[in-house]
């Protein structure tokens, strides 16, 4: 396999580490109390094109509560590092920590920290829901810090605590082809996303064969974009108590990607 071609690839798996997030990340907000992020949790994803694993995810919830300023809040960290022949081309260490507020399960911070080859990015985002302002600090080359103010809405998620935000949906509500939308604020940009519903299958998975709800990002088509086909991804989500994300399978011009569940640790 050429070395273009698996440059091209892991420009891919870069953005399939938060894609992962995105594409689990919707909320309901009619029905937003009637699920609980569990302390404790943990859920490990493999990333891969075809037979070949290029990097792992994992999704995990600290098993304390922690106070950012006087709210009580959950700890929640997404870490993806390639592994393998990837990291041979390239070497992926990305983690995002969001710090969520226990009773609204909106987030108060958000902080990414990303290490992709000789690049480095450190940034914080903390929300003020009354004021509906972002504020966020990155690192710049010189080791000094830069504040920027954005504005946002009221029930904006980050990255992280919107992936938690897909515990709230009631999927036995939803009817074919229905369609879900959600907010992501990520560095400077609120994203403005859609999900359509495609119905119900039943997964084979390293956790066995289990009932799901499936999923299609609405995405614009563009002319670059080396995304192929009428659904170029697709996502499917447990159909019980728990919600787990379970798989991504993304069509590119460059071959398929697949996120799959590794691992599943329920919390308490």
């Amino acid at each position: 396999m050429g070395v273009m071609v698996w440059k091209s690839r892991l420009q891919i798996l870069k953005k399939s580490s938060w894609l992962l997030v995105l594409l689990f990340a919707f909320k309901n907000a009619e029905n937003h109390t009637d699920q609980r992020i569990l302390r404790g949790e943990k859920i490990v994803y493999s990333v891969s094109y075809g037979f070949i694993t290029a990097g792992e995810v994992t999704v995990k919830v600290d098993s304390q509560f922690v106070k950012v300023d006087s709210a009580t809040c959950y700890k929640a960290e997404i870490i993806a590092h390639t592994t393998g022949v990837a990291g041979f081309f390239s070497k992926i260490n990305d983690l995002w920590v969001s710090y969520i507020d226990s009773a609204s399960l909106l987030s108060h911070k958000f902080v990414r920290s990303q290490q992709e080859n000789n690049y480095v990015l450190k940034e914080s985002t903390e929300f003020d829901r009354e004021t509906k302002q972002a504020f966020v600090t990155r690192m710049k080359e010189n080791n000094a810090f830069e504040l920027k103010t954005f504005a946002i809405p009221l029930l904006v998620q980050d990255l992280v605590s919107a992936y938690f935000g897909l515990r709230t949906h009631q999927g036995e509500k939803l009817r074919l082809n229905d369609t879900l939308a959600f907010d992501v604020f990520l560095e400077d940009t609120t994203f403005h996303l859609k999900m359509k519903y495609l119905g119900k299958e039943r997964l084979r998975t390293k956790l066995g064969k289990i009932r799901a709800y499936k999923f299609s990002p609405i995405i614009p088509s563009t002319k670059n974009s080396v995304l192929a086909g009428e659904n170029p991804i697709l996502t499917w989500i447990s159909a019980d108590e728990n919600r787990i994300p379970l798989k991504i399978e993304v069509n590119t011009k460059y071959g398929d990607v697949q996120v799959n569940i590794e691992e599943f640790r329920k919390g308490f």
